[in-house]
């Protein structure tokens, strides 16, 4: 007697997907520059954020094509869960920035590269506000938290897989001055989405991690901008002072949200399964 089981769709994506799919972002956005094109001299910001909306929606409208339907599997969540969790997740966020900032500050990036990234965003346009703090965060985690890491959860080890999500959340910001903070947030982030498998919070703490870094550069001088880390606080020592300072914070936040946001119990592999032969004699 022959039984056929339902096909169970195999998790999407694998790791050799993931690096198609980030070749798959780099044409979509190479392509969608040419839209800044047409507001280069007069309105450089509105087409940078229509270039980003379009580069990053179409790659996260081919990932979601790319994607199986499983049944019975919402797409997304977005479900807000304990309120009392956010305030400590901003705290946390506070301090892995302060953690990754000195790092990154061993190796600068060039002039050229500030002078380009400068020229791209004005933090005094309400269109880089809308790129960096609204847009950037709703796409980017569809992508990576919803789409890559969801995926890589149910087929890798957890450690594994965010791990690996944050790589190629660093690797997507295609420099390497941006690669260490992008990954750095990127493990928080993965372990925030490993433990809600919601996308709000993670989409809240990358919206802090930007707006902090927008409104930063917005109420400093063009002198304060270029300061380091250390000549900002007056010195290695107060420089220390603020990251035991950090560190203390970040333990604690952590503790309380390992607390508060129980590990799921983890399902059994899924497998890919066509068809089961039984023969009854």
């Amino acid at each position: 007697m022959n039984h056929d089981l339902p096909y169970t769709p195999k998790p999407y994506p694998s790791l050799a997907q993931a690096w198609i799919l980030f070749l798959i972002f780099v044409a979509m956005n190479i392509g969608a520059s040419y839209l800044a094109v047409p507001f280069q001299n007069s309105a450089p910001n509105l087409g940078f954020f229509l270039a980003y909306c379009v580069g990053m929606g179409a790659t996260y409208f081919i990932a979601r094509q790319l994607r199986p339907n499983i049944p019975g599997e919402a797409v997304h969540r977005f479900a807000p869960g304990n309120w009392v969790v956010y305030p400590i997740l901003l705290f946390a966020t506070w301090a892995c920035m302060l953690f990754i900032m000195p790092v990154v500050e061993l190796y600068p990036p060039p002039e050229w590269l500030q002078e380009i990234l400068e020229d791209l965003i004005d933090t005094s346009s309400i269109w880089a506000f809308l790129s960096l703090v609204v847009a950037a965060p709703l796409f980017e985690e569809l992508v990576f938290r919803g789409i890559i890491l969801d995926g890589f959860l149910k087929q890798y080890s957890v450690r594994k897989s965010i791990l690996w999500s944050a790589f190629f959340f660093g690797l997507y910001h295609l420099n390497p001055w941006q690669f260490v903070t992008a990954m750095g947030l990127g493990i928080f982030i993965g372990w925030i989405y490993h433990r809600t498998r919601s996308l709000l919070p993670c989409i809240a703490i990358h919206a802090f991690a930007n707006g902090t870094s927008f409104f930063l550069s917005t109420g400093m001088s063009e002198e304060q901008q270029d300061m380091t880390l250390v000549e900002t606080v007056g010195g290695i020592g107060p420089l220390l002072l603020i990251l035991a300072g950090a560190g203390v914070v970040l333990y604690v936040a952590i503790r309380l949200l390992d607390r508060l946001l129980p590990a799921p119990s983890r399902p059994e592999e899924p497998q890919l399964v066509d068809h089961l032969v039984d023969n009854d004699d």
